[in-house]
C-alpha cells in the first residue's frame, strides 16, 4: 500500500475517533449509581402496575424509525422533529411505553405523526392513532392519578409524567454512535429503565417526576452507559 494511502487512512481514522468522542460528550450520561437510586425511589412508591424496565430489538427499532421517516413526503418530514415516549396502559391494564414521531414537542399530537409500540417479540411496530390514543388515555385516567397522589411535594399534587420528548436528531446521533460507528460492539437491544427523580433535582420541572433512561445492550448482556436526554411533559 502506498505511503500516501496509508496516511489518508490514518487521517480518516483519526477524524472518526474525534467524531466518536464528540458524540459521547454531547450526551447526558446518568451515572449507574444514580440510576439505581432513582429506580429504587420508584420502587418505594409501591405502585405494582408500573413495570420497571423495557427492551426493544435494536434492529427492529432502527428499521422501523428509518422506514417511517423514509416513507414520509419531504415537506412533512421536515416538520417531524421529535421522538416522543408516551406512558400508556394496554388493554389488559399493564403499564407500558409507546413511541411517536411527531411535529409537536409536548403532549399534543400533530397531524402527520406516526405511532409505534413494542410487540410481544420485543419489536417496534406501527399502530393506528386511535389505538395509541386509547392506551395513553387509559393511563391518564387510571394509573396517573395514583402516581400523582404518591408524588406530592409539600402535600400538593403535581402533574406527573405523561410524555418524554427527544429531538429526533439526538436519537439519530445515539443510533449512529452505538450501532454504526461501533458496530463491533454488537449491541442487540435498546434497554429502557424507569426512574423517579428526587424532590430537589436541579431541573425544577423534573422534581419528583417519573422518567426513564436508555442504554444499548450487547448480545453478551453487557450494556453501555445510561443516557437521559429527554424533556418531561407536562
Amino acid at each position: 500500500m502506498e505511503a500516501k494511502e496509508l496516511q489518508e487512512k490514518g487521517k480518516d481514522k483519526a477524524l472518526l475517533n474525534k467524531f466518536i468522542l464528540s458524540i459521547d460528550k454531547f450526551f447526558d450520561i446518568m451515572p449507574y449509581e444514580q440510576v439505581e437510586s432513582r429506580n429504587e425511589d420508584l420502587v418505594n412508591l409501591k405502585i405494582d402496575e408500573i413495570n420497571k424496565d423495557f427492551s426493544i430489538n435494536s434492529k427492529s427499532f432502527i428499521e422501523t424509525i428509518v422506514n417511517s421517516n423514509r416513507n414520509t413526503p419531504v415537506e412533512i418530514r421536515k416538520t417531524l422533529e421529535y421522538l416522543k415516549i408516551y406512558f400508556v396502559q394496554l388493554d389488559n391494564g399493564s403499564f407500558s411505553i409507546c413511541f411517536s414521531i411527531s411535529s409537536k414537542q409536548n403532549c399534543d399530537f400533530g397531524e402527520h405523526d406516526s405511532f409505534l409500540k413494542i410487540d410481544e417479540n420485543k419489536n417496534l411496530i406501527e399502530i393506528k392513532k386511535t389505538e395509541f390514543k386509547k392506551h395513553h388515555l387509559k393511563y391518564k385516567n387510571n394509573l396517573l392519578p395514583t402516581i400523582n397522589s404518591k408524588t406530592k411535594i409539600d402535600d400538593k399534587e403535581i402533574n406527573n409524567t405523561e410524555v418524554i420528548s427527544y429531538k429526533l436528531k439526538d436519537l439519530y446521533l445515539f443510533l449512529i454512535y452505538h450501532f454504526l460507528l461501533q458496530s463491533d460492539y454488537e449491541y442487540s437491544k435498546l434497554y429502557f429503565k424507569m426512574i423517579k427523580f428526587e424532590k430537589n433535582v436541579k431541573v425544577s420541572n423534573n422534581q419528583n417526576k417519573l422518567s426513564l433512561v436508555v442504554r444499548a445492550e450487547k448480545s453478551s448482556k453487557d450494556k453501555g452507559e445510561y443516557y437521559d436526554f429527554g424533556t418531561i411533559y407536562p
